[in-house]
């Protein structure tokens, strides 16, 4: 697993790009991009800053998964093979392990807040939804009724 994310983090890494050029035919050709044009390169250049960032983002994400998920594998292997005894410190530090394991569920929205512009775009076209939704269906004599009691 570790193999295929270096894998991924190298391709987005990778300064070399491969660009996808469609005829009109319909006839699609990859070529290497070594770009001459200003707005190509630019183009390019853009697309590499945004593919690190994505790279940045997935390498944070497995990091973090590695480090909450960790605890709870070690304490599971060290039960198995070396016989640990049931205690209260091994009983809490299980507990916590698992709480590790749903604090990373709960820590991946907020890495992909930090790391990504179009989450957050996204996340809170949700909420405004729901909010201009509401005032949307309402008249506007109730608005001001509402905003009257306010």
């Amino acid at each position: 697993m570790v193999y295929g994310y270096i894998r991924i983090a190298s391709k987005f890494f990778d300064t070399q790009q491969t660009v996808v050029k469609s005829s009109g035919n319909g006839a699609i050709s990859l070529t290497s991009a070594t770009a001459t044009s200003t707005s190509s390169s630019a183009g390019i250049e853009t697309q590499i800053r945004s593919r690190r960032k994505a790279a940045k983002m997935i390498i944070s994400v497995v990091v973090l998964f590695g480090l909450c998920y960790m605890p709870v594998h070690l304490i599971n292997t060290l039960r198995y093979t070396t016989g640990l005894p049931q205690t209260q410190l091994t009983t809490v530090a299980s507990l916590i392990s698992h709480w590790l394991c749903y604090a990373n569920s709960a820590v991946n929205p907020i890495i992909y807040n930090f790391m990504n512009g179009k989450f957050r775009r996204e996340f809170r076209k949700s909420f405004c939804y729901l909010c201009t939704t509401e005032v949307e269906t309402q008249t506007p004599t109730m608005v001001t009724q509402t905003m009257k009691g306010l």
